[in-house]
């Protein structure tokens, strides 16, 4: 039990450094600049540390949801952080002021586990149902649902995905690296003459 925070610097040698104990948690968010920890507490609810010092971490705030916190995501501008609470659904929490999280805003629908969309208007839950995504865009209690009711099929994007690449050998990215400074240089020279 309790959350663990170890120094990756030498990522053959992590090193422990940290902890928060006893925090039941279920799933940890880190904020983008490293400094606040948000933990799915489970019973506890939603957990909010300082971790600016990591071998020293202070309790900031608490939000207690009515059953069981099992994952945190942050909005892009990290003011709000989407709780999947188990059977008491969605908890939409303004923690702007880590101290005094507030409600925001819920669903009651049974949720456990979700991820947010990368321009934070979606959130898909995740609870062995077939897919619902729901338009939290607004942040308020007016929620859109949609339920997918068929096998969900994710299109090819149009261009190479991170998976593309890191499939493709070195000498296959360093020849496409040599190829693109090849043709810029070529326009520039063309631009050059003219």
């Amino acid at each position: 039990d309790g959350v663990a925070i170890y120094d990756l610097s030498v990522a053959s040698e992590p090193q422990r450094i940290g902890s928060l104990e006893p925090v039941d948690a279920l799933e940890v968010t880190l904020s983008a600049d490293d400094k606040t920890l948000y933990v799915s507490g489970n019973a506890y609810g939603l957990l909010i540390y300082d971790v600016q010092d990591p071998t020293n971490p202070s309790h900031l705030g608490t939000f207690n949801t009515s059953h069981t916190a099992r994952a945190t995501n942050l909005s892009f501008d990290e003011k709000f952080a989407y709780v999947a609470d188990g059977q008491s659904g969605l908890y939409i929490i303004d923690v702007s002021n880590p101290r005094t999280p507030r409600l925001a805003g819920r669903l009651a629908e049974p949720m456990y586990g979700l991820t947010l969309s990368a321009d934070g208007r979606y959130a898909y839950a995740d609870d062995n149902r077939p897919l619902r995504v729901i338009d939290v865009g607004d942040e308020s209690n007016s929620f859109s649902t949609s339920v997918a009711t068929s096998n969900i099929h994710i299109a090819p994007s149009s261009g190479p995905t991170d998976e593309t690449l890191s499939n493709q050998t070195d000498g296959e990215n360093k020849k496409r690296a040599k190829k693109e400074t090849i043709s810029k240089d070529d326009q520039n020279k063309e631009t050059n003459k003219k």
